[in-house]
């Protein structure tokens, strides 16, 4: 692994002493399409940003030359780091060993989101607001502005587990654990008079996380996890501890997804991603080896349903390649 850690320490160091700052933290992985983009939601936000740490987990296409490329457009030091692939946790695990200052919360952001501006503003007056808050998120939109389901869903519960590793999207969506929930979602107010949404959970994909809940150097994210549910594992722990998870109520943010793990799922990210929901029940939702059984059993037969659907797409586009 390589860095320029020091560069970082020198460039963010007056910077990382203002109140009101965050530090971005980003794990890529063949996510060169959306580098640019992404810098763009970073230098809208840039008067409440300290400093970005890229971590790229062993890219095969040029992002890291792209962000090499884009990170002189923004007005923040920006750190890049060169790492194996160790999922996406450990590339927070990466970050920890870098140059991040400490004292900050550190802003999760994936590649894939351009943020809209005010959104770093806003989160942090969420954090400024309550201090039990856990993690700080905002609305997140597709490319076609639909909205992201996964930024406001709940945490899964032993029958909708069971349902959905079985079913998939076939689930009911009364089922799901990603369904939206508007009208059981308690409404707050900032001291600057912005709308506050109270979430049972949100994705990982902008998560703020306040230092006085996770550190880097404790870890942010379960490395139980490789990709997929840490997440929600992040916002279960937050809900045992008795903090929440917020969401400030502004312009939503774009969030492009599939670019790393492909729309249908690579066979690797797909493994994870069932992988990921047999991990979240053991440890949150089931107990006992029958249950734990009936739960593999379901997600093992819904990762073999998934994977015949996918065969034929992947075929075409390799043939179009």
């Amino acid at each position: 692994m390589t860095s320029s850690s020091a560069a970082l320490d020198r460039a963010s160091a007056g910077a990382a002493a203002r109140t009101g700052s965050v530090h971005v933290v980003t794990v890529t992985h063949n996510s060169a399409s959306t580098v640019d983009d992404y810098f763009a939601g970073i230098a809208s936000c840039s008067g409440q940003i300290a400093g970005v740490t890229v971590v790229d987990n062993a890219s095969t296409d040029d992002t890291i030359a792209r962000v090499r490329a884009a990170s002189p457009r923004v007005s923040v030091p920006v750190e890049i780091i060169e790492n194996e692939n160790t999922g996406f946790a450990g590339g927070y695990v990466a970050a920890a060993r870098s140059g991040v200052p400490r004292g900050i919360p550190v802003l999760c952001l994936n590649p894939d989101v351009v943020l809209a501006a005010g959104a770093v503003e806003a989160m942090l007056d969420v954090i400024a607001s309550f201090p039990d808050a856990a993690v700080v998120t905002v609305p997140l939109v597709e490319n076609d502005g639909t909205p992201d389901t996964a930024s406001r869903r709940r945490l899964p519960t032993l029958g909708a587990s069971m349902l959905y590793s079985v079913l998939g999207r076939l689930t009911p969506p009364a089922f799901r654990y990603n369904r939206r929930e508007e009208d059981a979602v308690a409404t707050l107010r900032t001291i600057d008079g912005r709308s506050v949404s109270v979430l049972q959970a949100t994705t990982g994909a902008v998560m703020l996380v306040p230092s006085d809940f996770r550190t880097l150097d404790e870890g942010i994210f379960d490395r139980d996890y490789w990709m997929y549910g840490e997440d929600l594992q992040l916002c279960a722990d937050a809900a045992v501890a008795g903090r929440r998870v917020l969401m400030a109520e502004v312009a939503p943010s774009v969030h492009v997804k599939g670019v790393s793990s492909g729309r249908p799922r690579s066979r690797r990210s797909n493994r994870a991603f069932h992988d990921a929901m047999k991990v979240y029940a053991t440890k949150n939702v089931v107990r006992g080896p029958v249950m734990r059984g009936i739960v593999a059993v379901g997600v093992e037969a819904h990762f073999v349903l998934s994977e015949l659907r996918a065969a034929p797409v992947r075929r075409r586009r390799a043939r179009t390649h």
